[in-house]
């Protein structure tokens, strides 16, 4: 027995791992859809009466961020023991834009419905979730027994759900393989479990990879020489099951790599389609598939990571002071300083009218007779011609008289 730490590594991983679900891969895709769309403010919800592959998510995707510039908050719950989301989504309204919730399909039904009470579905508010298994929950927003008013309720507000799962491309419906396979898949379910399946109902996903597994490990231990070597013939390879229902990659860590996809409700029926999907060639970039502006509440899409008031309106141009600024103020404003200049210029033209108009009149001329203007007794023989002039003097508002008399005799 060794008292020392042992500094051997082994050369390759000591387990193959062919589940159909990886919760690193999940939180790659999700972190790199918040990368996309540069939502760094996120808040985060983990159901903790929810069973522990979400609580996988809700740890794993702030390990992976924990060298990019977001920010989480972390928010545990018991779903089932809350009777509103009220206080977490009021939480989250000054916080953040942007929630991830990991939990069951039910849940999240409630908090987007609720959410859509408080106005918080109207296309600022993004929620995103995972759907590792559908008998798990499938999430939709349509469930049976509910009113007509309700329903509708639920399809618009699912319209600001995201949702990260395995990406499935149809089969191909007349490949005989495929129909072969699957109807041996419902004569073993019938004779070994007394199960009876339609035509139309899929395998389950943990069916076919125990089936597939068998066959990769057929493919692999070809030409077996050592353990080294039986690991490296997983490793970096993809194995095909009979009729392609389920190929499987490993990637270099010994896990399977399956494609993801994110998902979005839309058109009139709020059907769930894909609009990204993860790249074959590099699973940390996700490729887009459409355009989901159209459909997204309010169009505007993709929403701000933050609103332009702040998460709760706390920037400066929001404030209640503000608002005579924000209401038709600050029109009111630039109206009556034109109207104001304009006084003014219509003053200075009035005033430099009236001075010109005083000025070409100023000249005046006019007789005296010499009774008026000479003394009584004086010679009545001469006539005195007086004539004044006046001019604007140094002083504006004053004007100077010079006058000059002559007496013609």
């Amino acid at each position: 027995m060794a008292y020392e730490k042992s500094e051997y590594t082994l050369k390759a991983p000591p387990i193959i791992s062919t589940a159909f679900i990886t919760p690193t891969y999940t939180s790659m895709a999700i972190l790199e859809l918040l990368l996309m769309y540069n939502w760094t403010t996120v808040y985060v919800i983990t159901d903790m009466s929810s069973l522990p592959v979400f609580w996988s998510f809700g740890t794993e995707i702030p390990k992976l961020a924990a060298s990019k510039a977001i920010i989480f908050y972390r928010r545990l719950a018991r779903a089932r023991d809350l009777l509103s989301f009220r206080d977490l989504l009021e939480d989250f309204r000054t916080l953040s834009r942007v929630m991830l919730f990991f939990g069951k399909a039910d849940q999240l039904r409630r908090l987007v419905i609720e959410a859509s009470s408080m106005n918080m579905t109207n296309g600022e508010f993004v929620y995103i979730c995972d759907e590792p298994y559908a008998f798990y929950g499938v999430v939709t927003w349509h469930v049976s027994n509910v009113t007509e008013r309700e329903a509708r309720i639920a399809r618009e507000a699912f319209r600001s759900v995201l949702v990260v799962s395995p990406f499935v491309e149809p089969f191909d419906e007349s490949s005989i393989a495929i129909a072969n396979m699957r109807r041996h898949f419902r004569q073993r379910a019938k004779d070994l479990y007394n199960i009876t399946t339609t035509a139309n109902q899929e395998p389950a996903v943990e069916i076919l990879s125990s089936y597939a597994t068998v066959f990769m490990l057929a493919q692999g231990a070809m030409k077996l020489r050592d353990g080294w070597h039986l690991s490296q013939r997983f490793l970096q390879r993809t194995f095909h099951a009979p009729g392609g229902l389920a190929d499987l990659y490993i990637d270099k860590t010994g896990r399977r790599a399956v494609t993801l996809a994110v998902s979005h409700f839309s058109g009139n029926d709020s059907v769930r389609e894909p609009f990204l999907v993860q790249s074959q060639q590099d699973t940390a970039v996700l490729l887009p598939l459409r355009e989901i502006s159209h459909s997204w509440p309010d169009g505007r899409w993709p929403p701000p990571n933050e609103p332009a008031c702040g998460y709760s309106n706390q920037k400066a141009a929001c404030l209640p002071h503000s608002d005579f600024m924000q209401n038709g103020g600050r029109t009111i404003v630039v109206t009556l300083a034109s109207l104001l200049c304009a006084v003014i210029v219509m003053a200075a033209c009035t005033r430099n009218y009236l001075y010109k108009a005083e000025l070409r009149s100023a000249w005046s001329m006019w007789y005296l007779t010499e009774q008026l203007l000479l003394a009584a007794g004086s010679p009545p023989a001469r006539t005195v011609q007086h004539r004044t002039r006046s001019f604007k003097g140094p002083i504006p508002g004053y004007a100077m008289v010079s006058s000059a008399t002559s007496i013609n005799s």
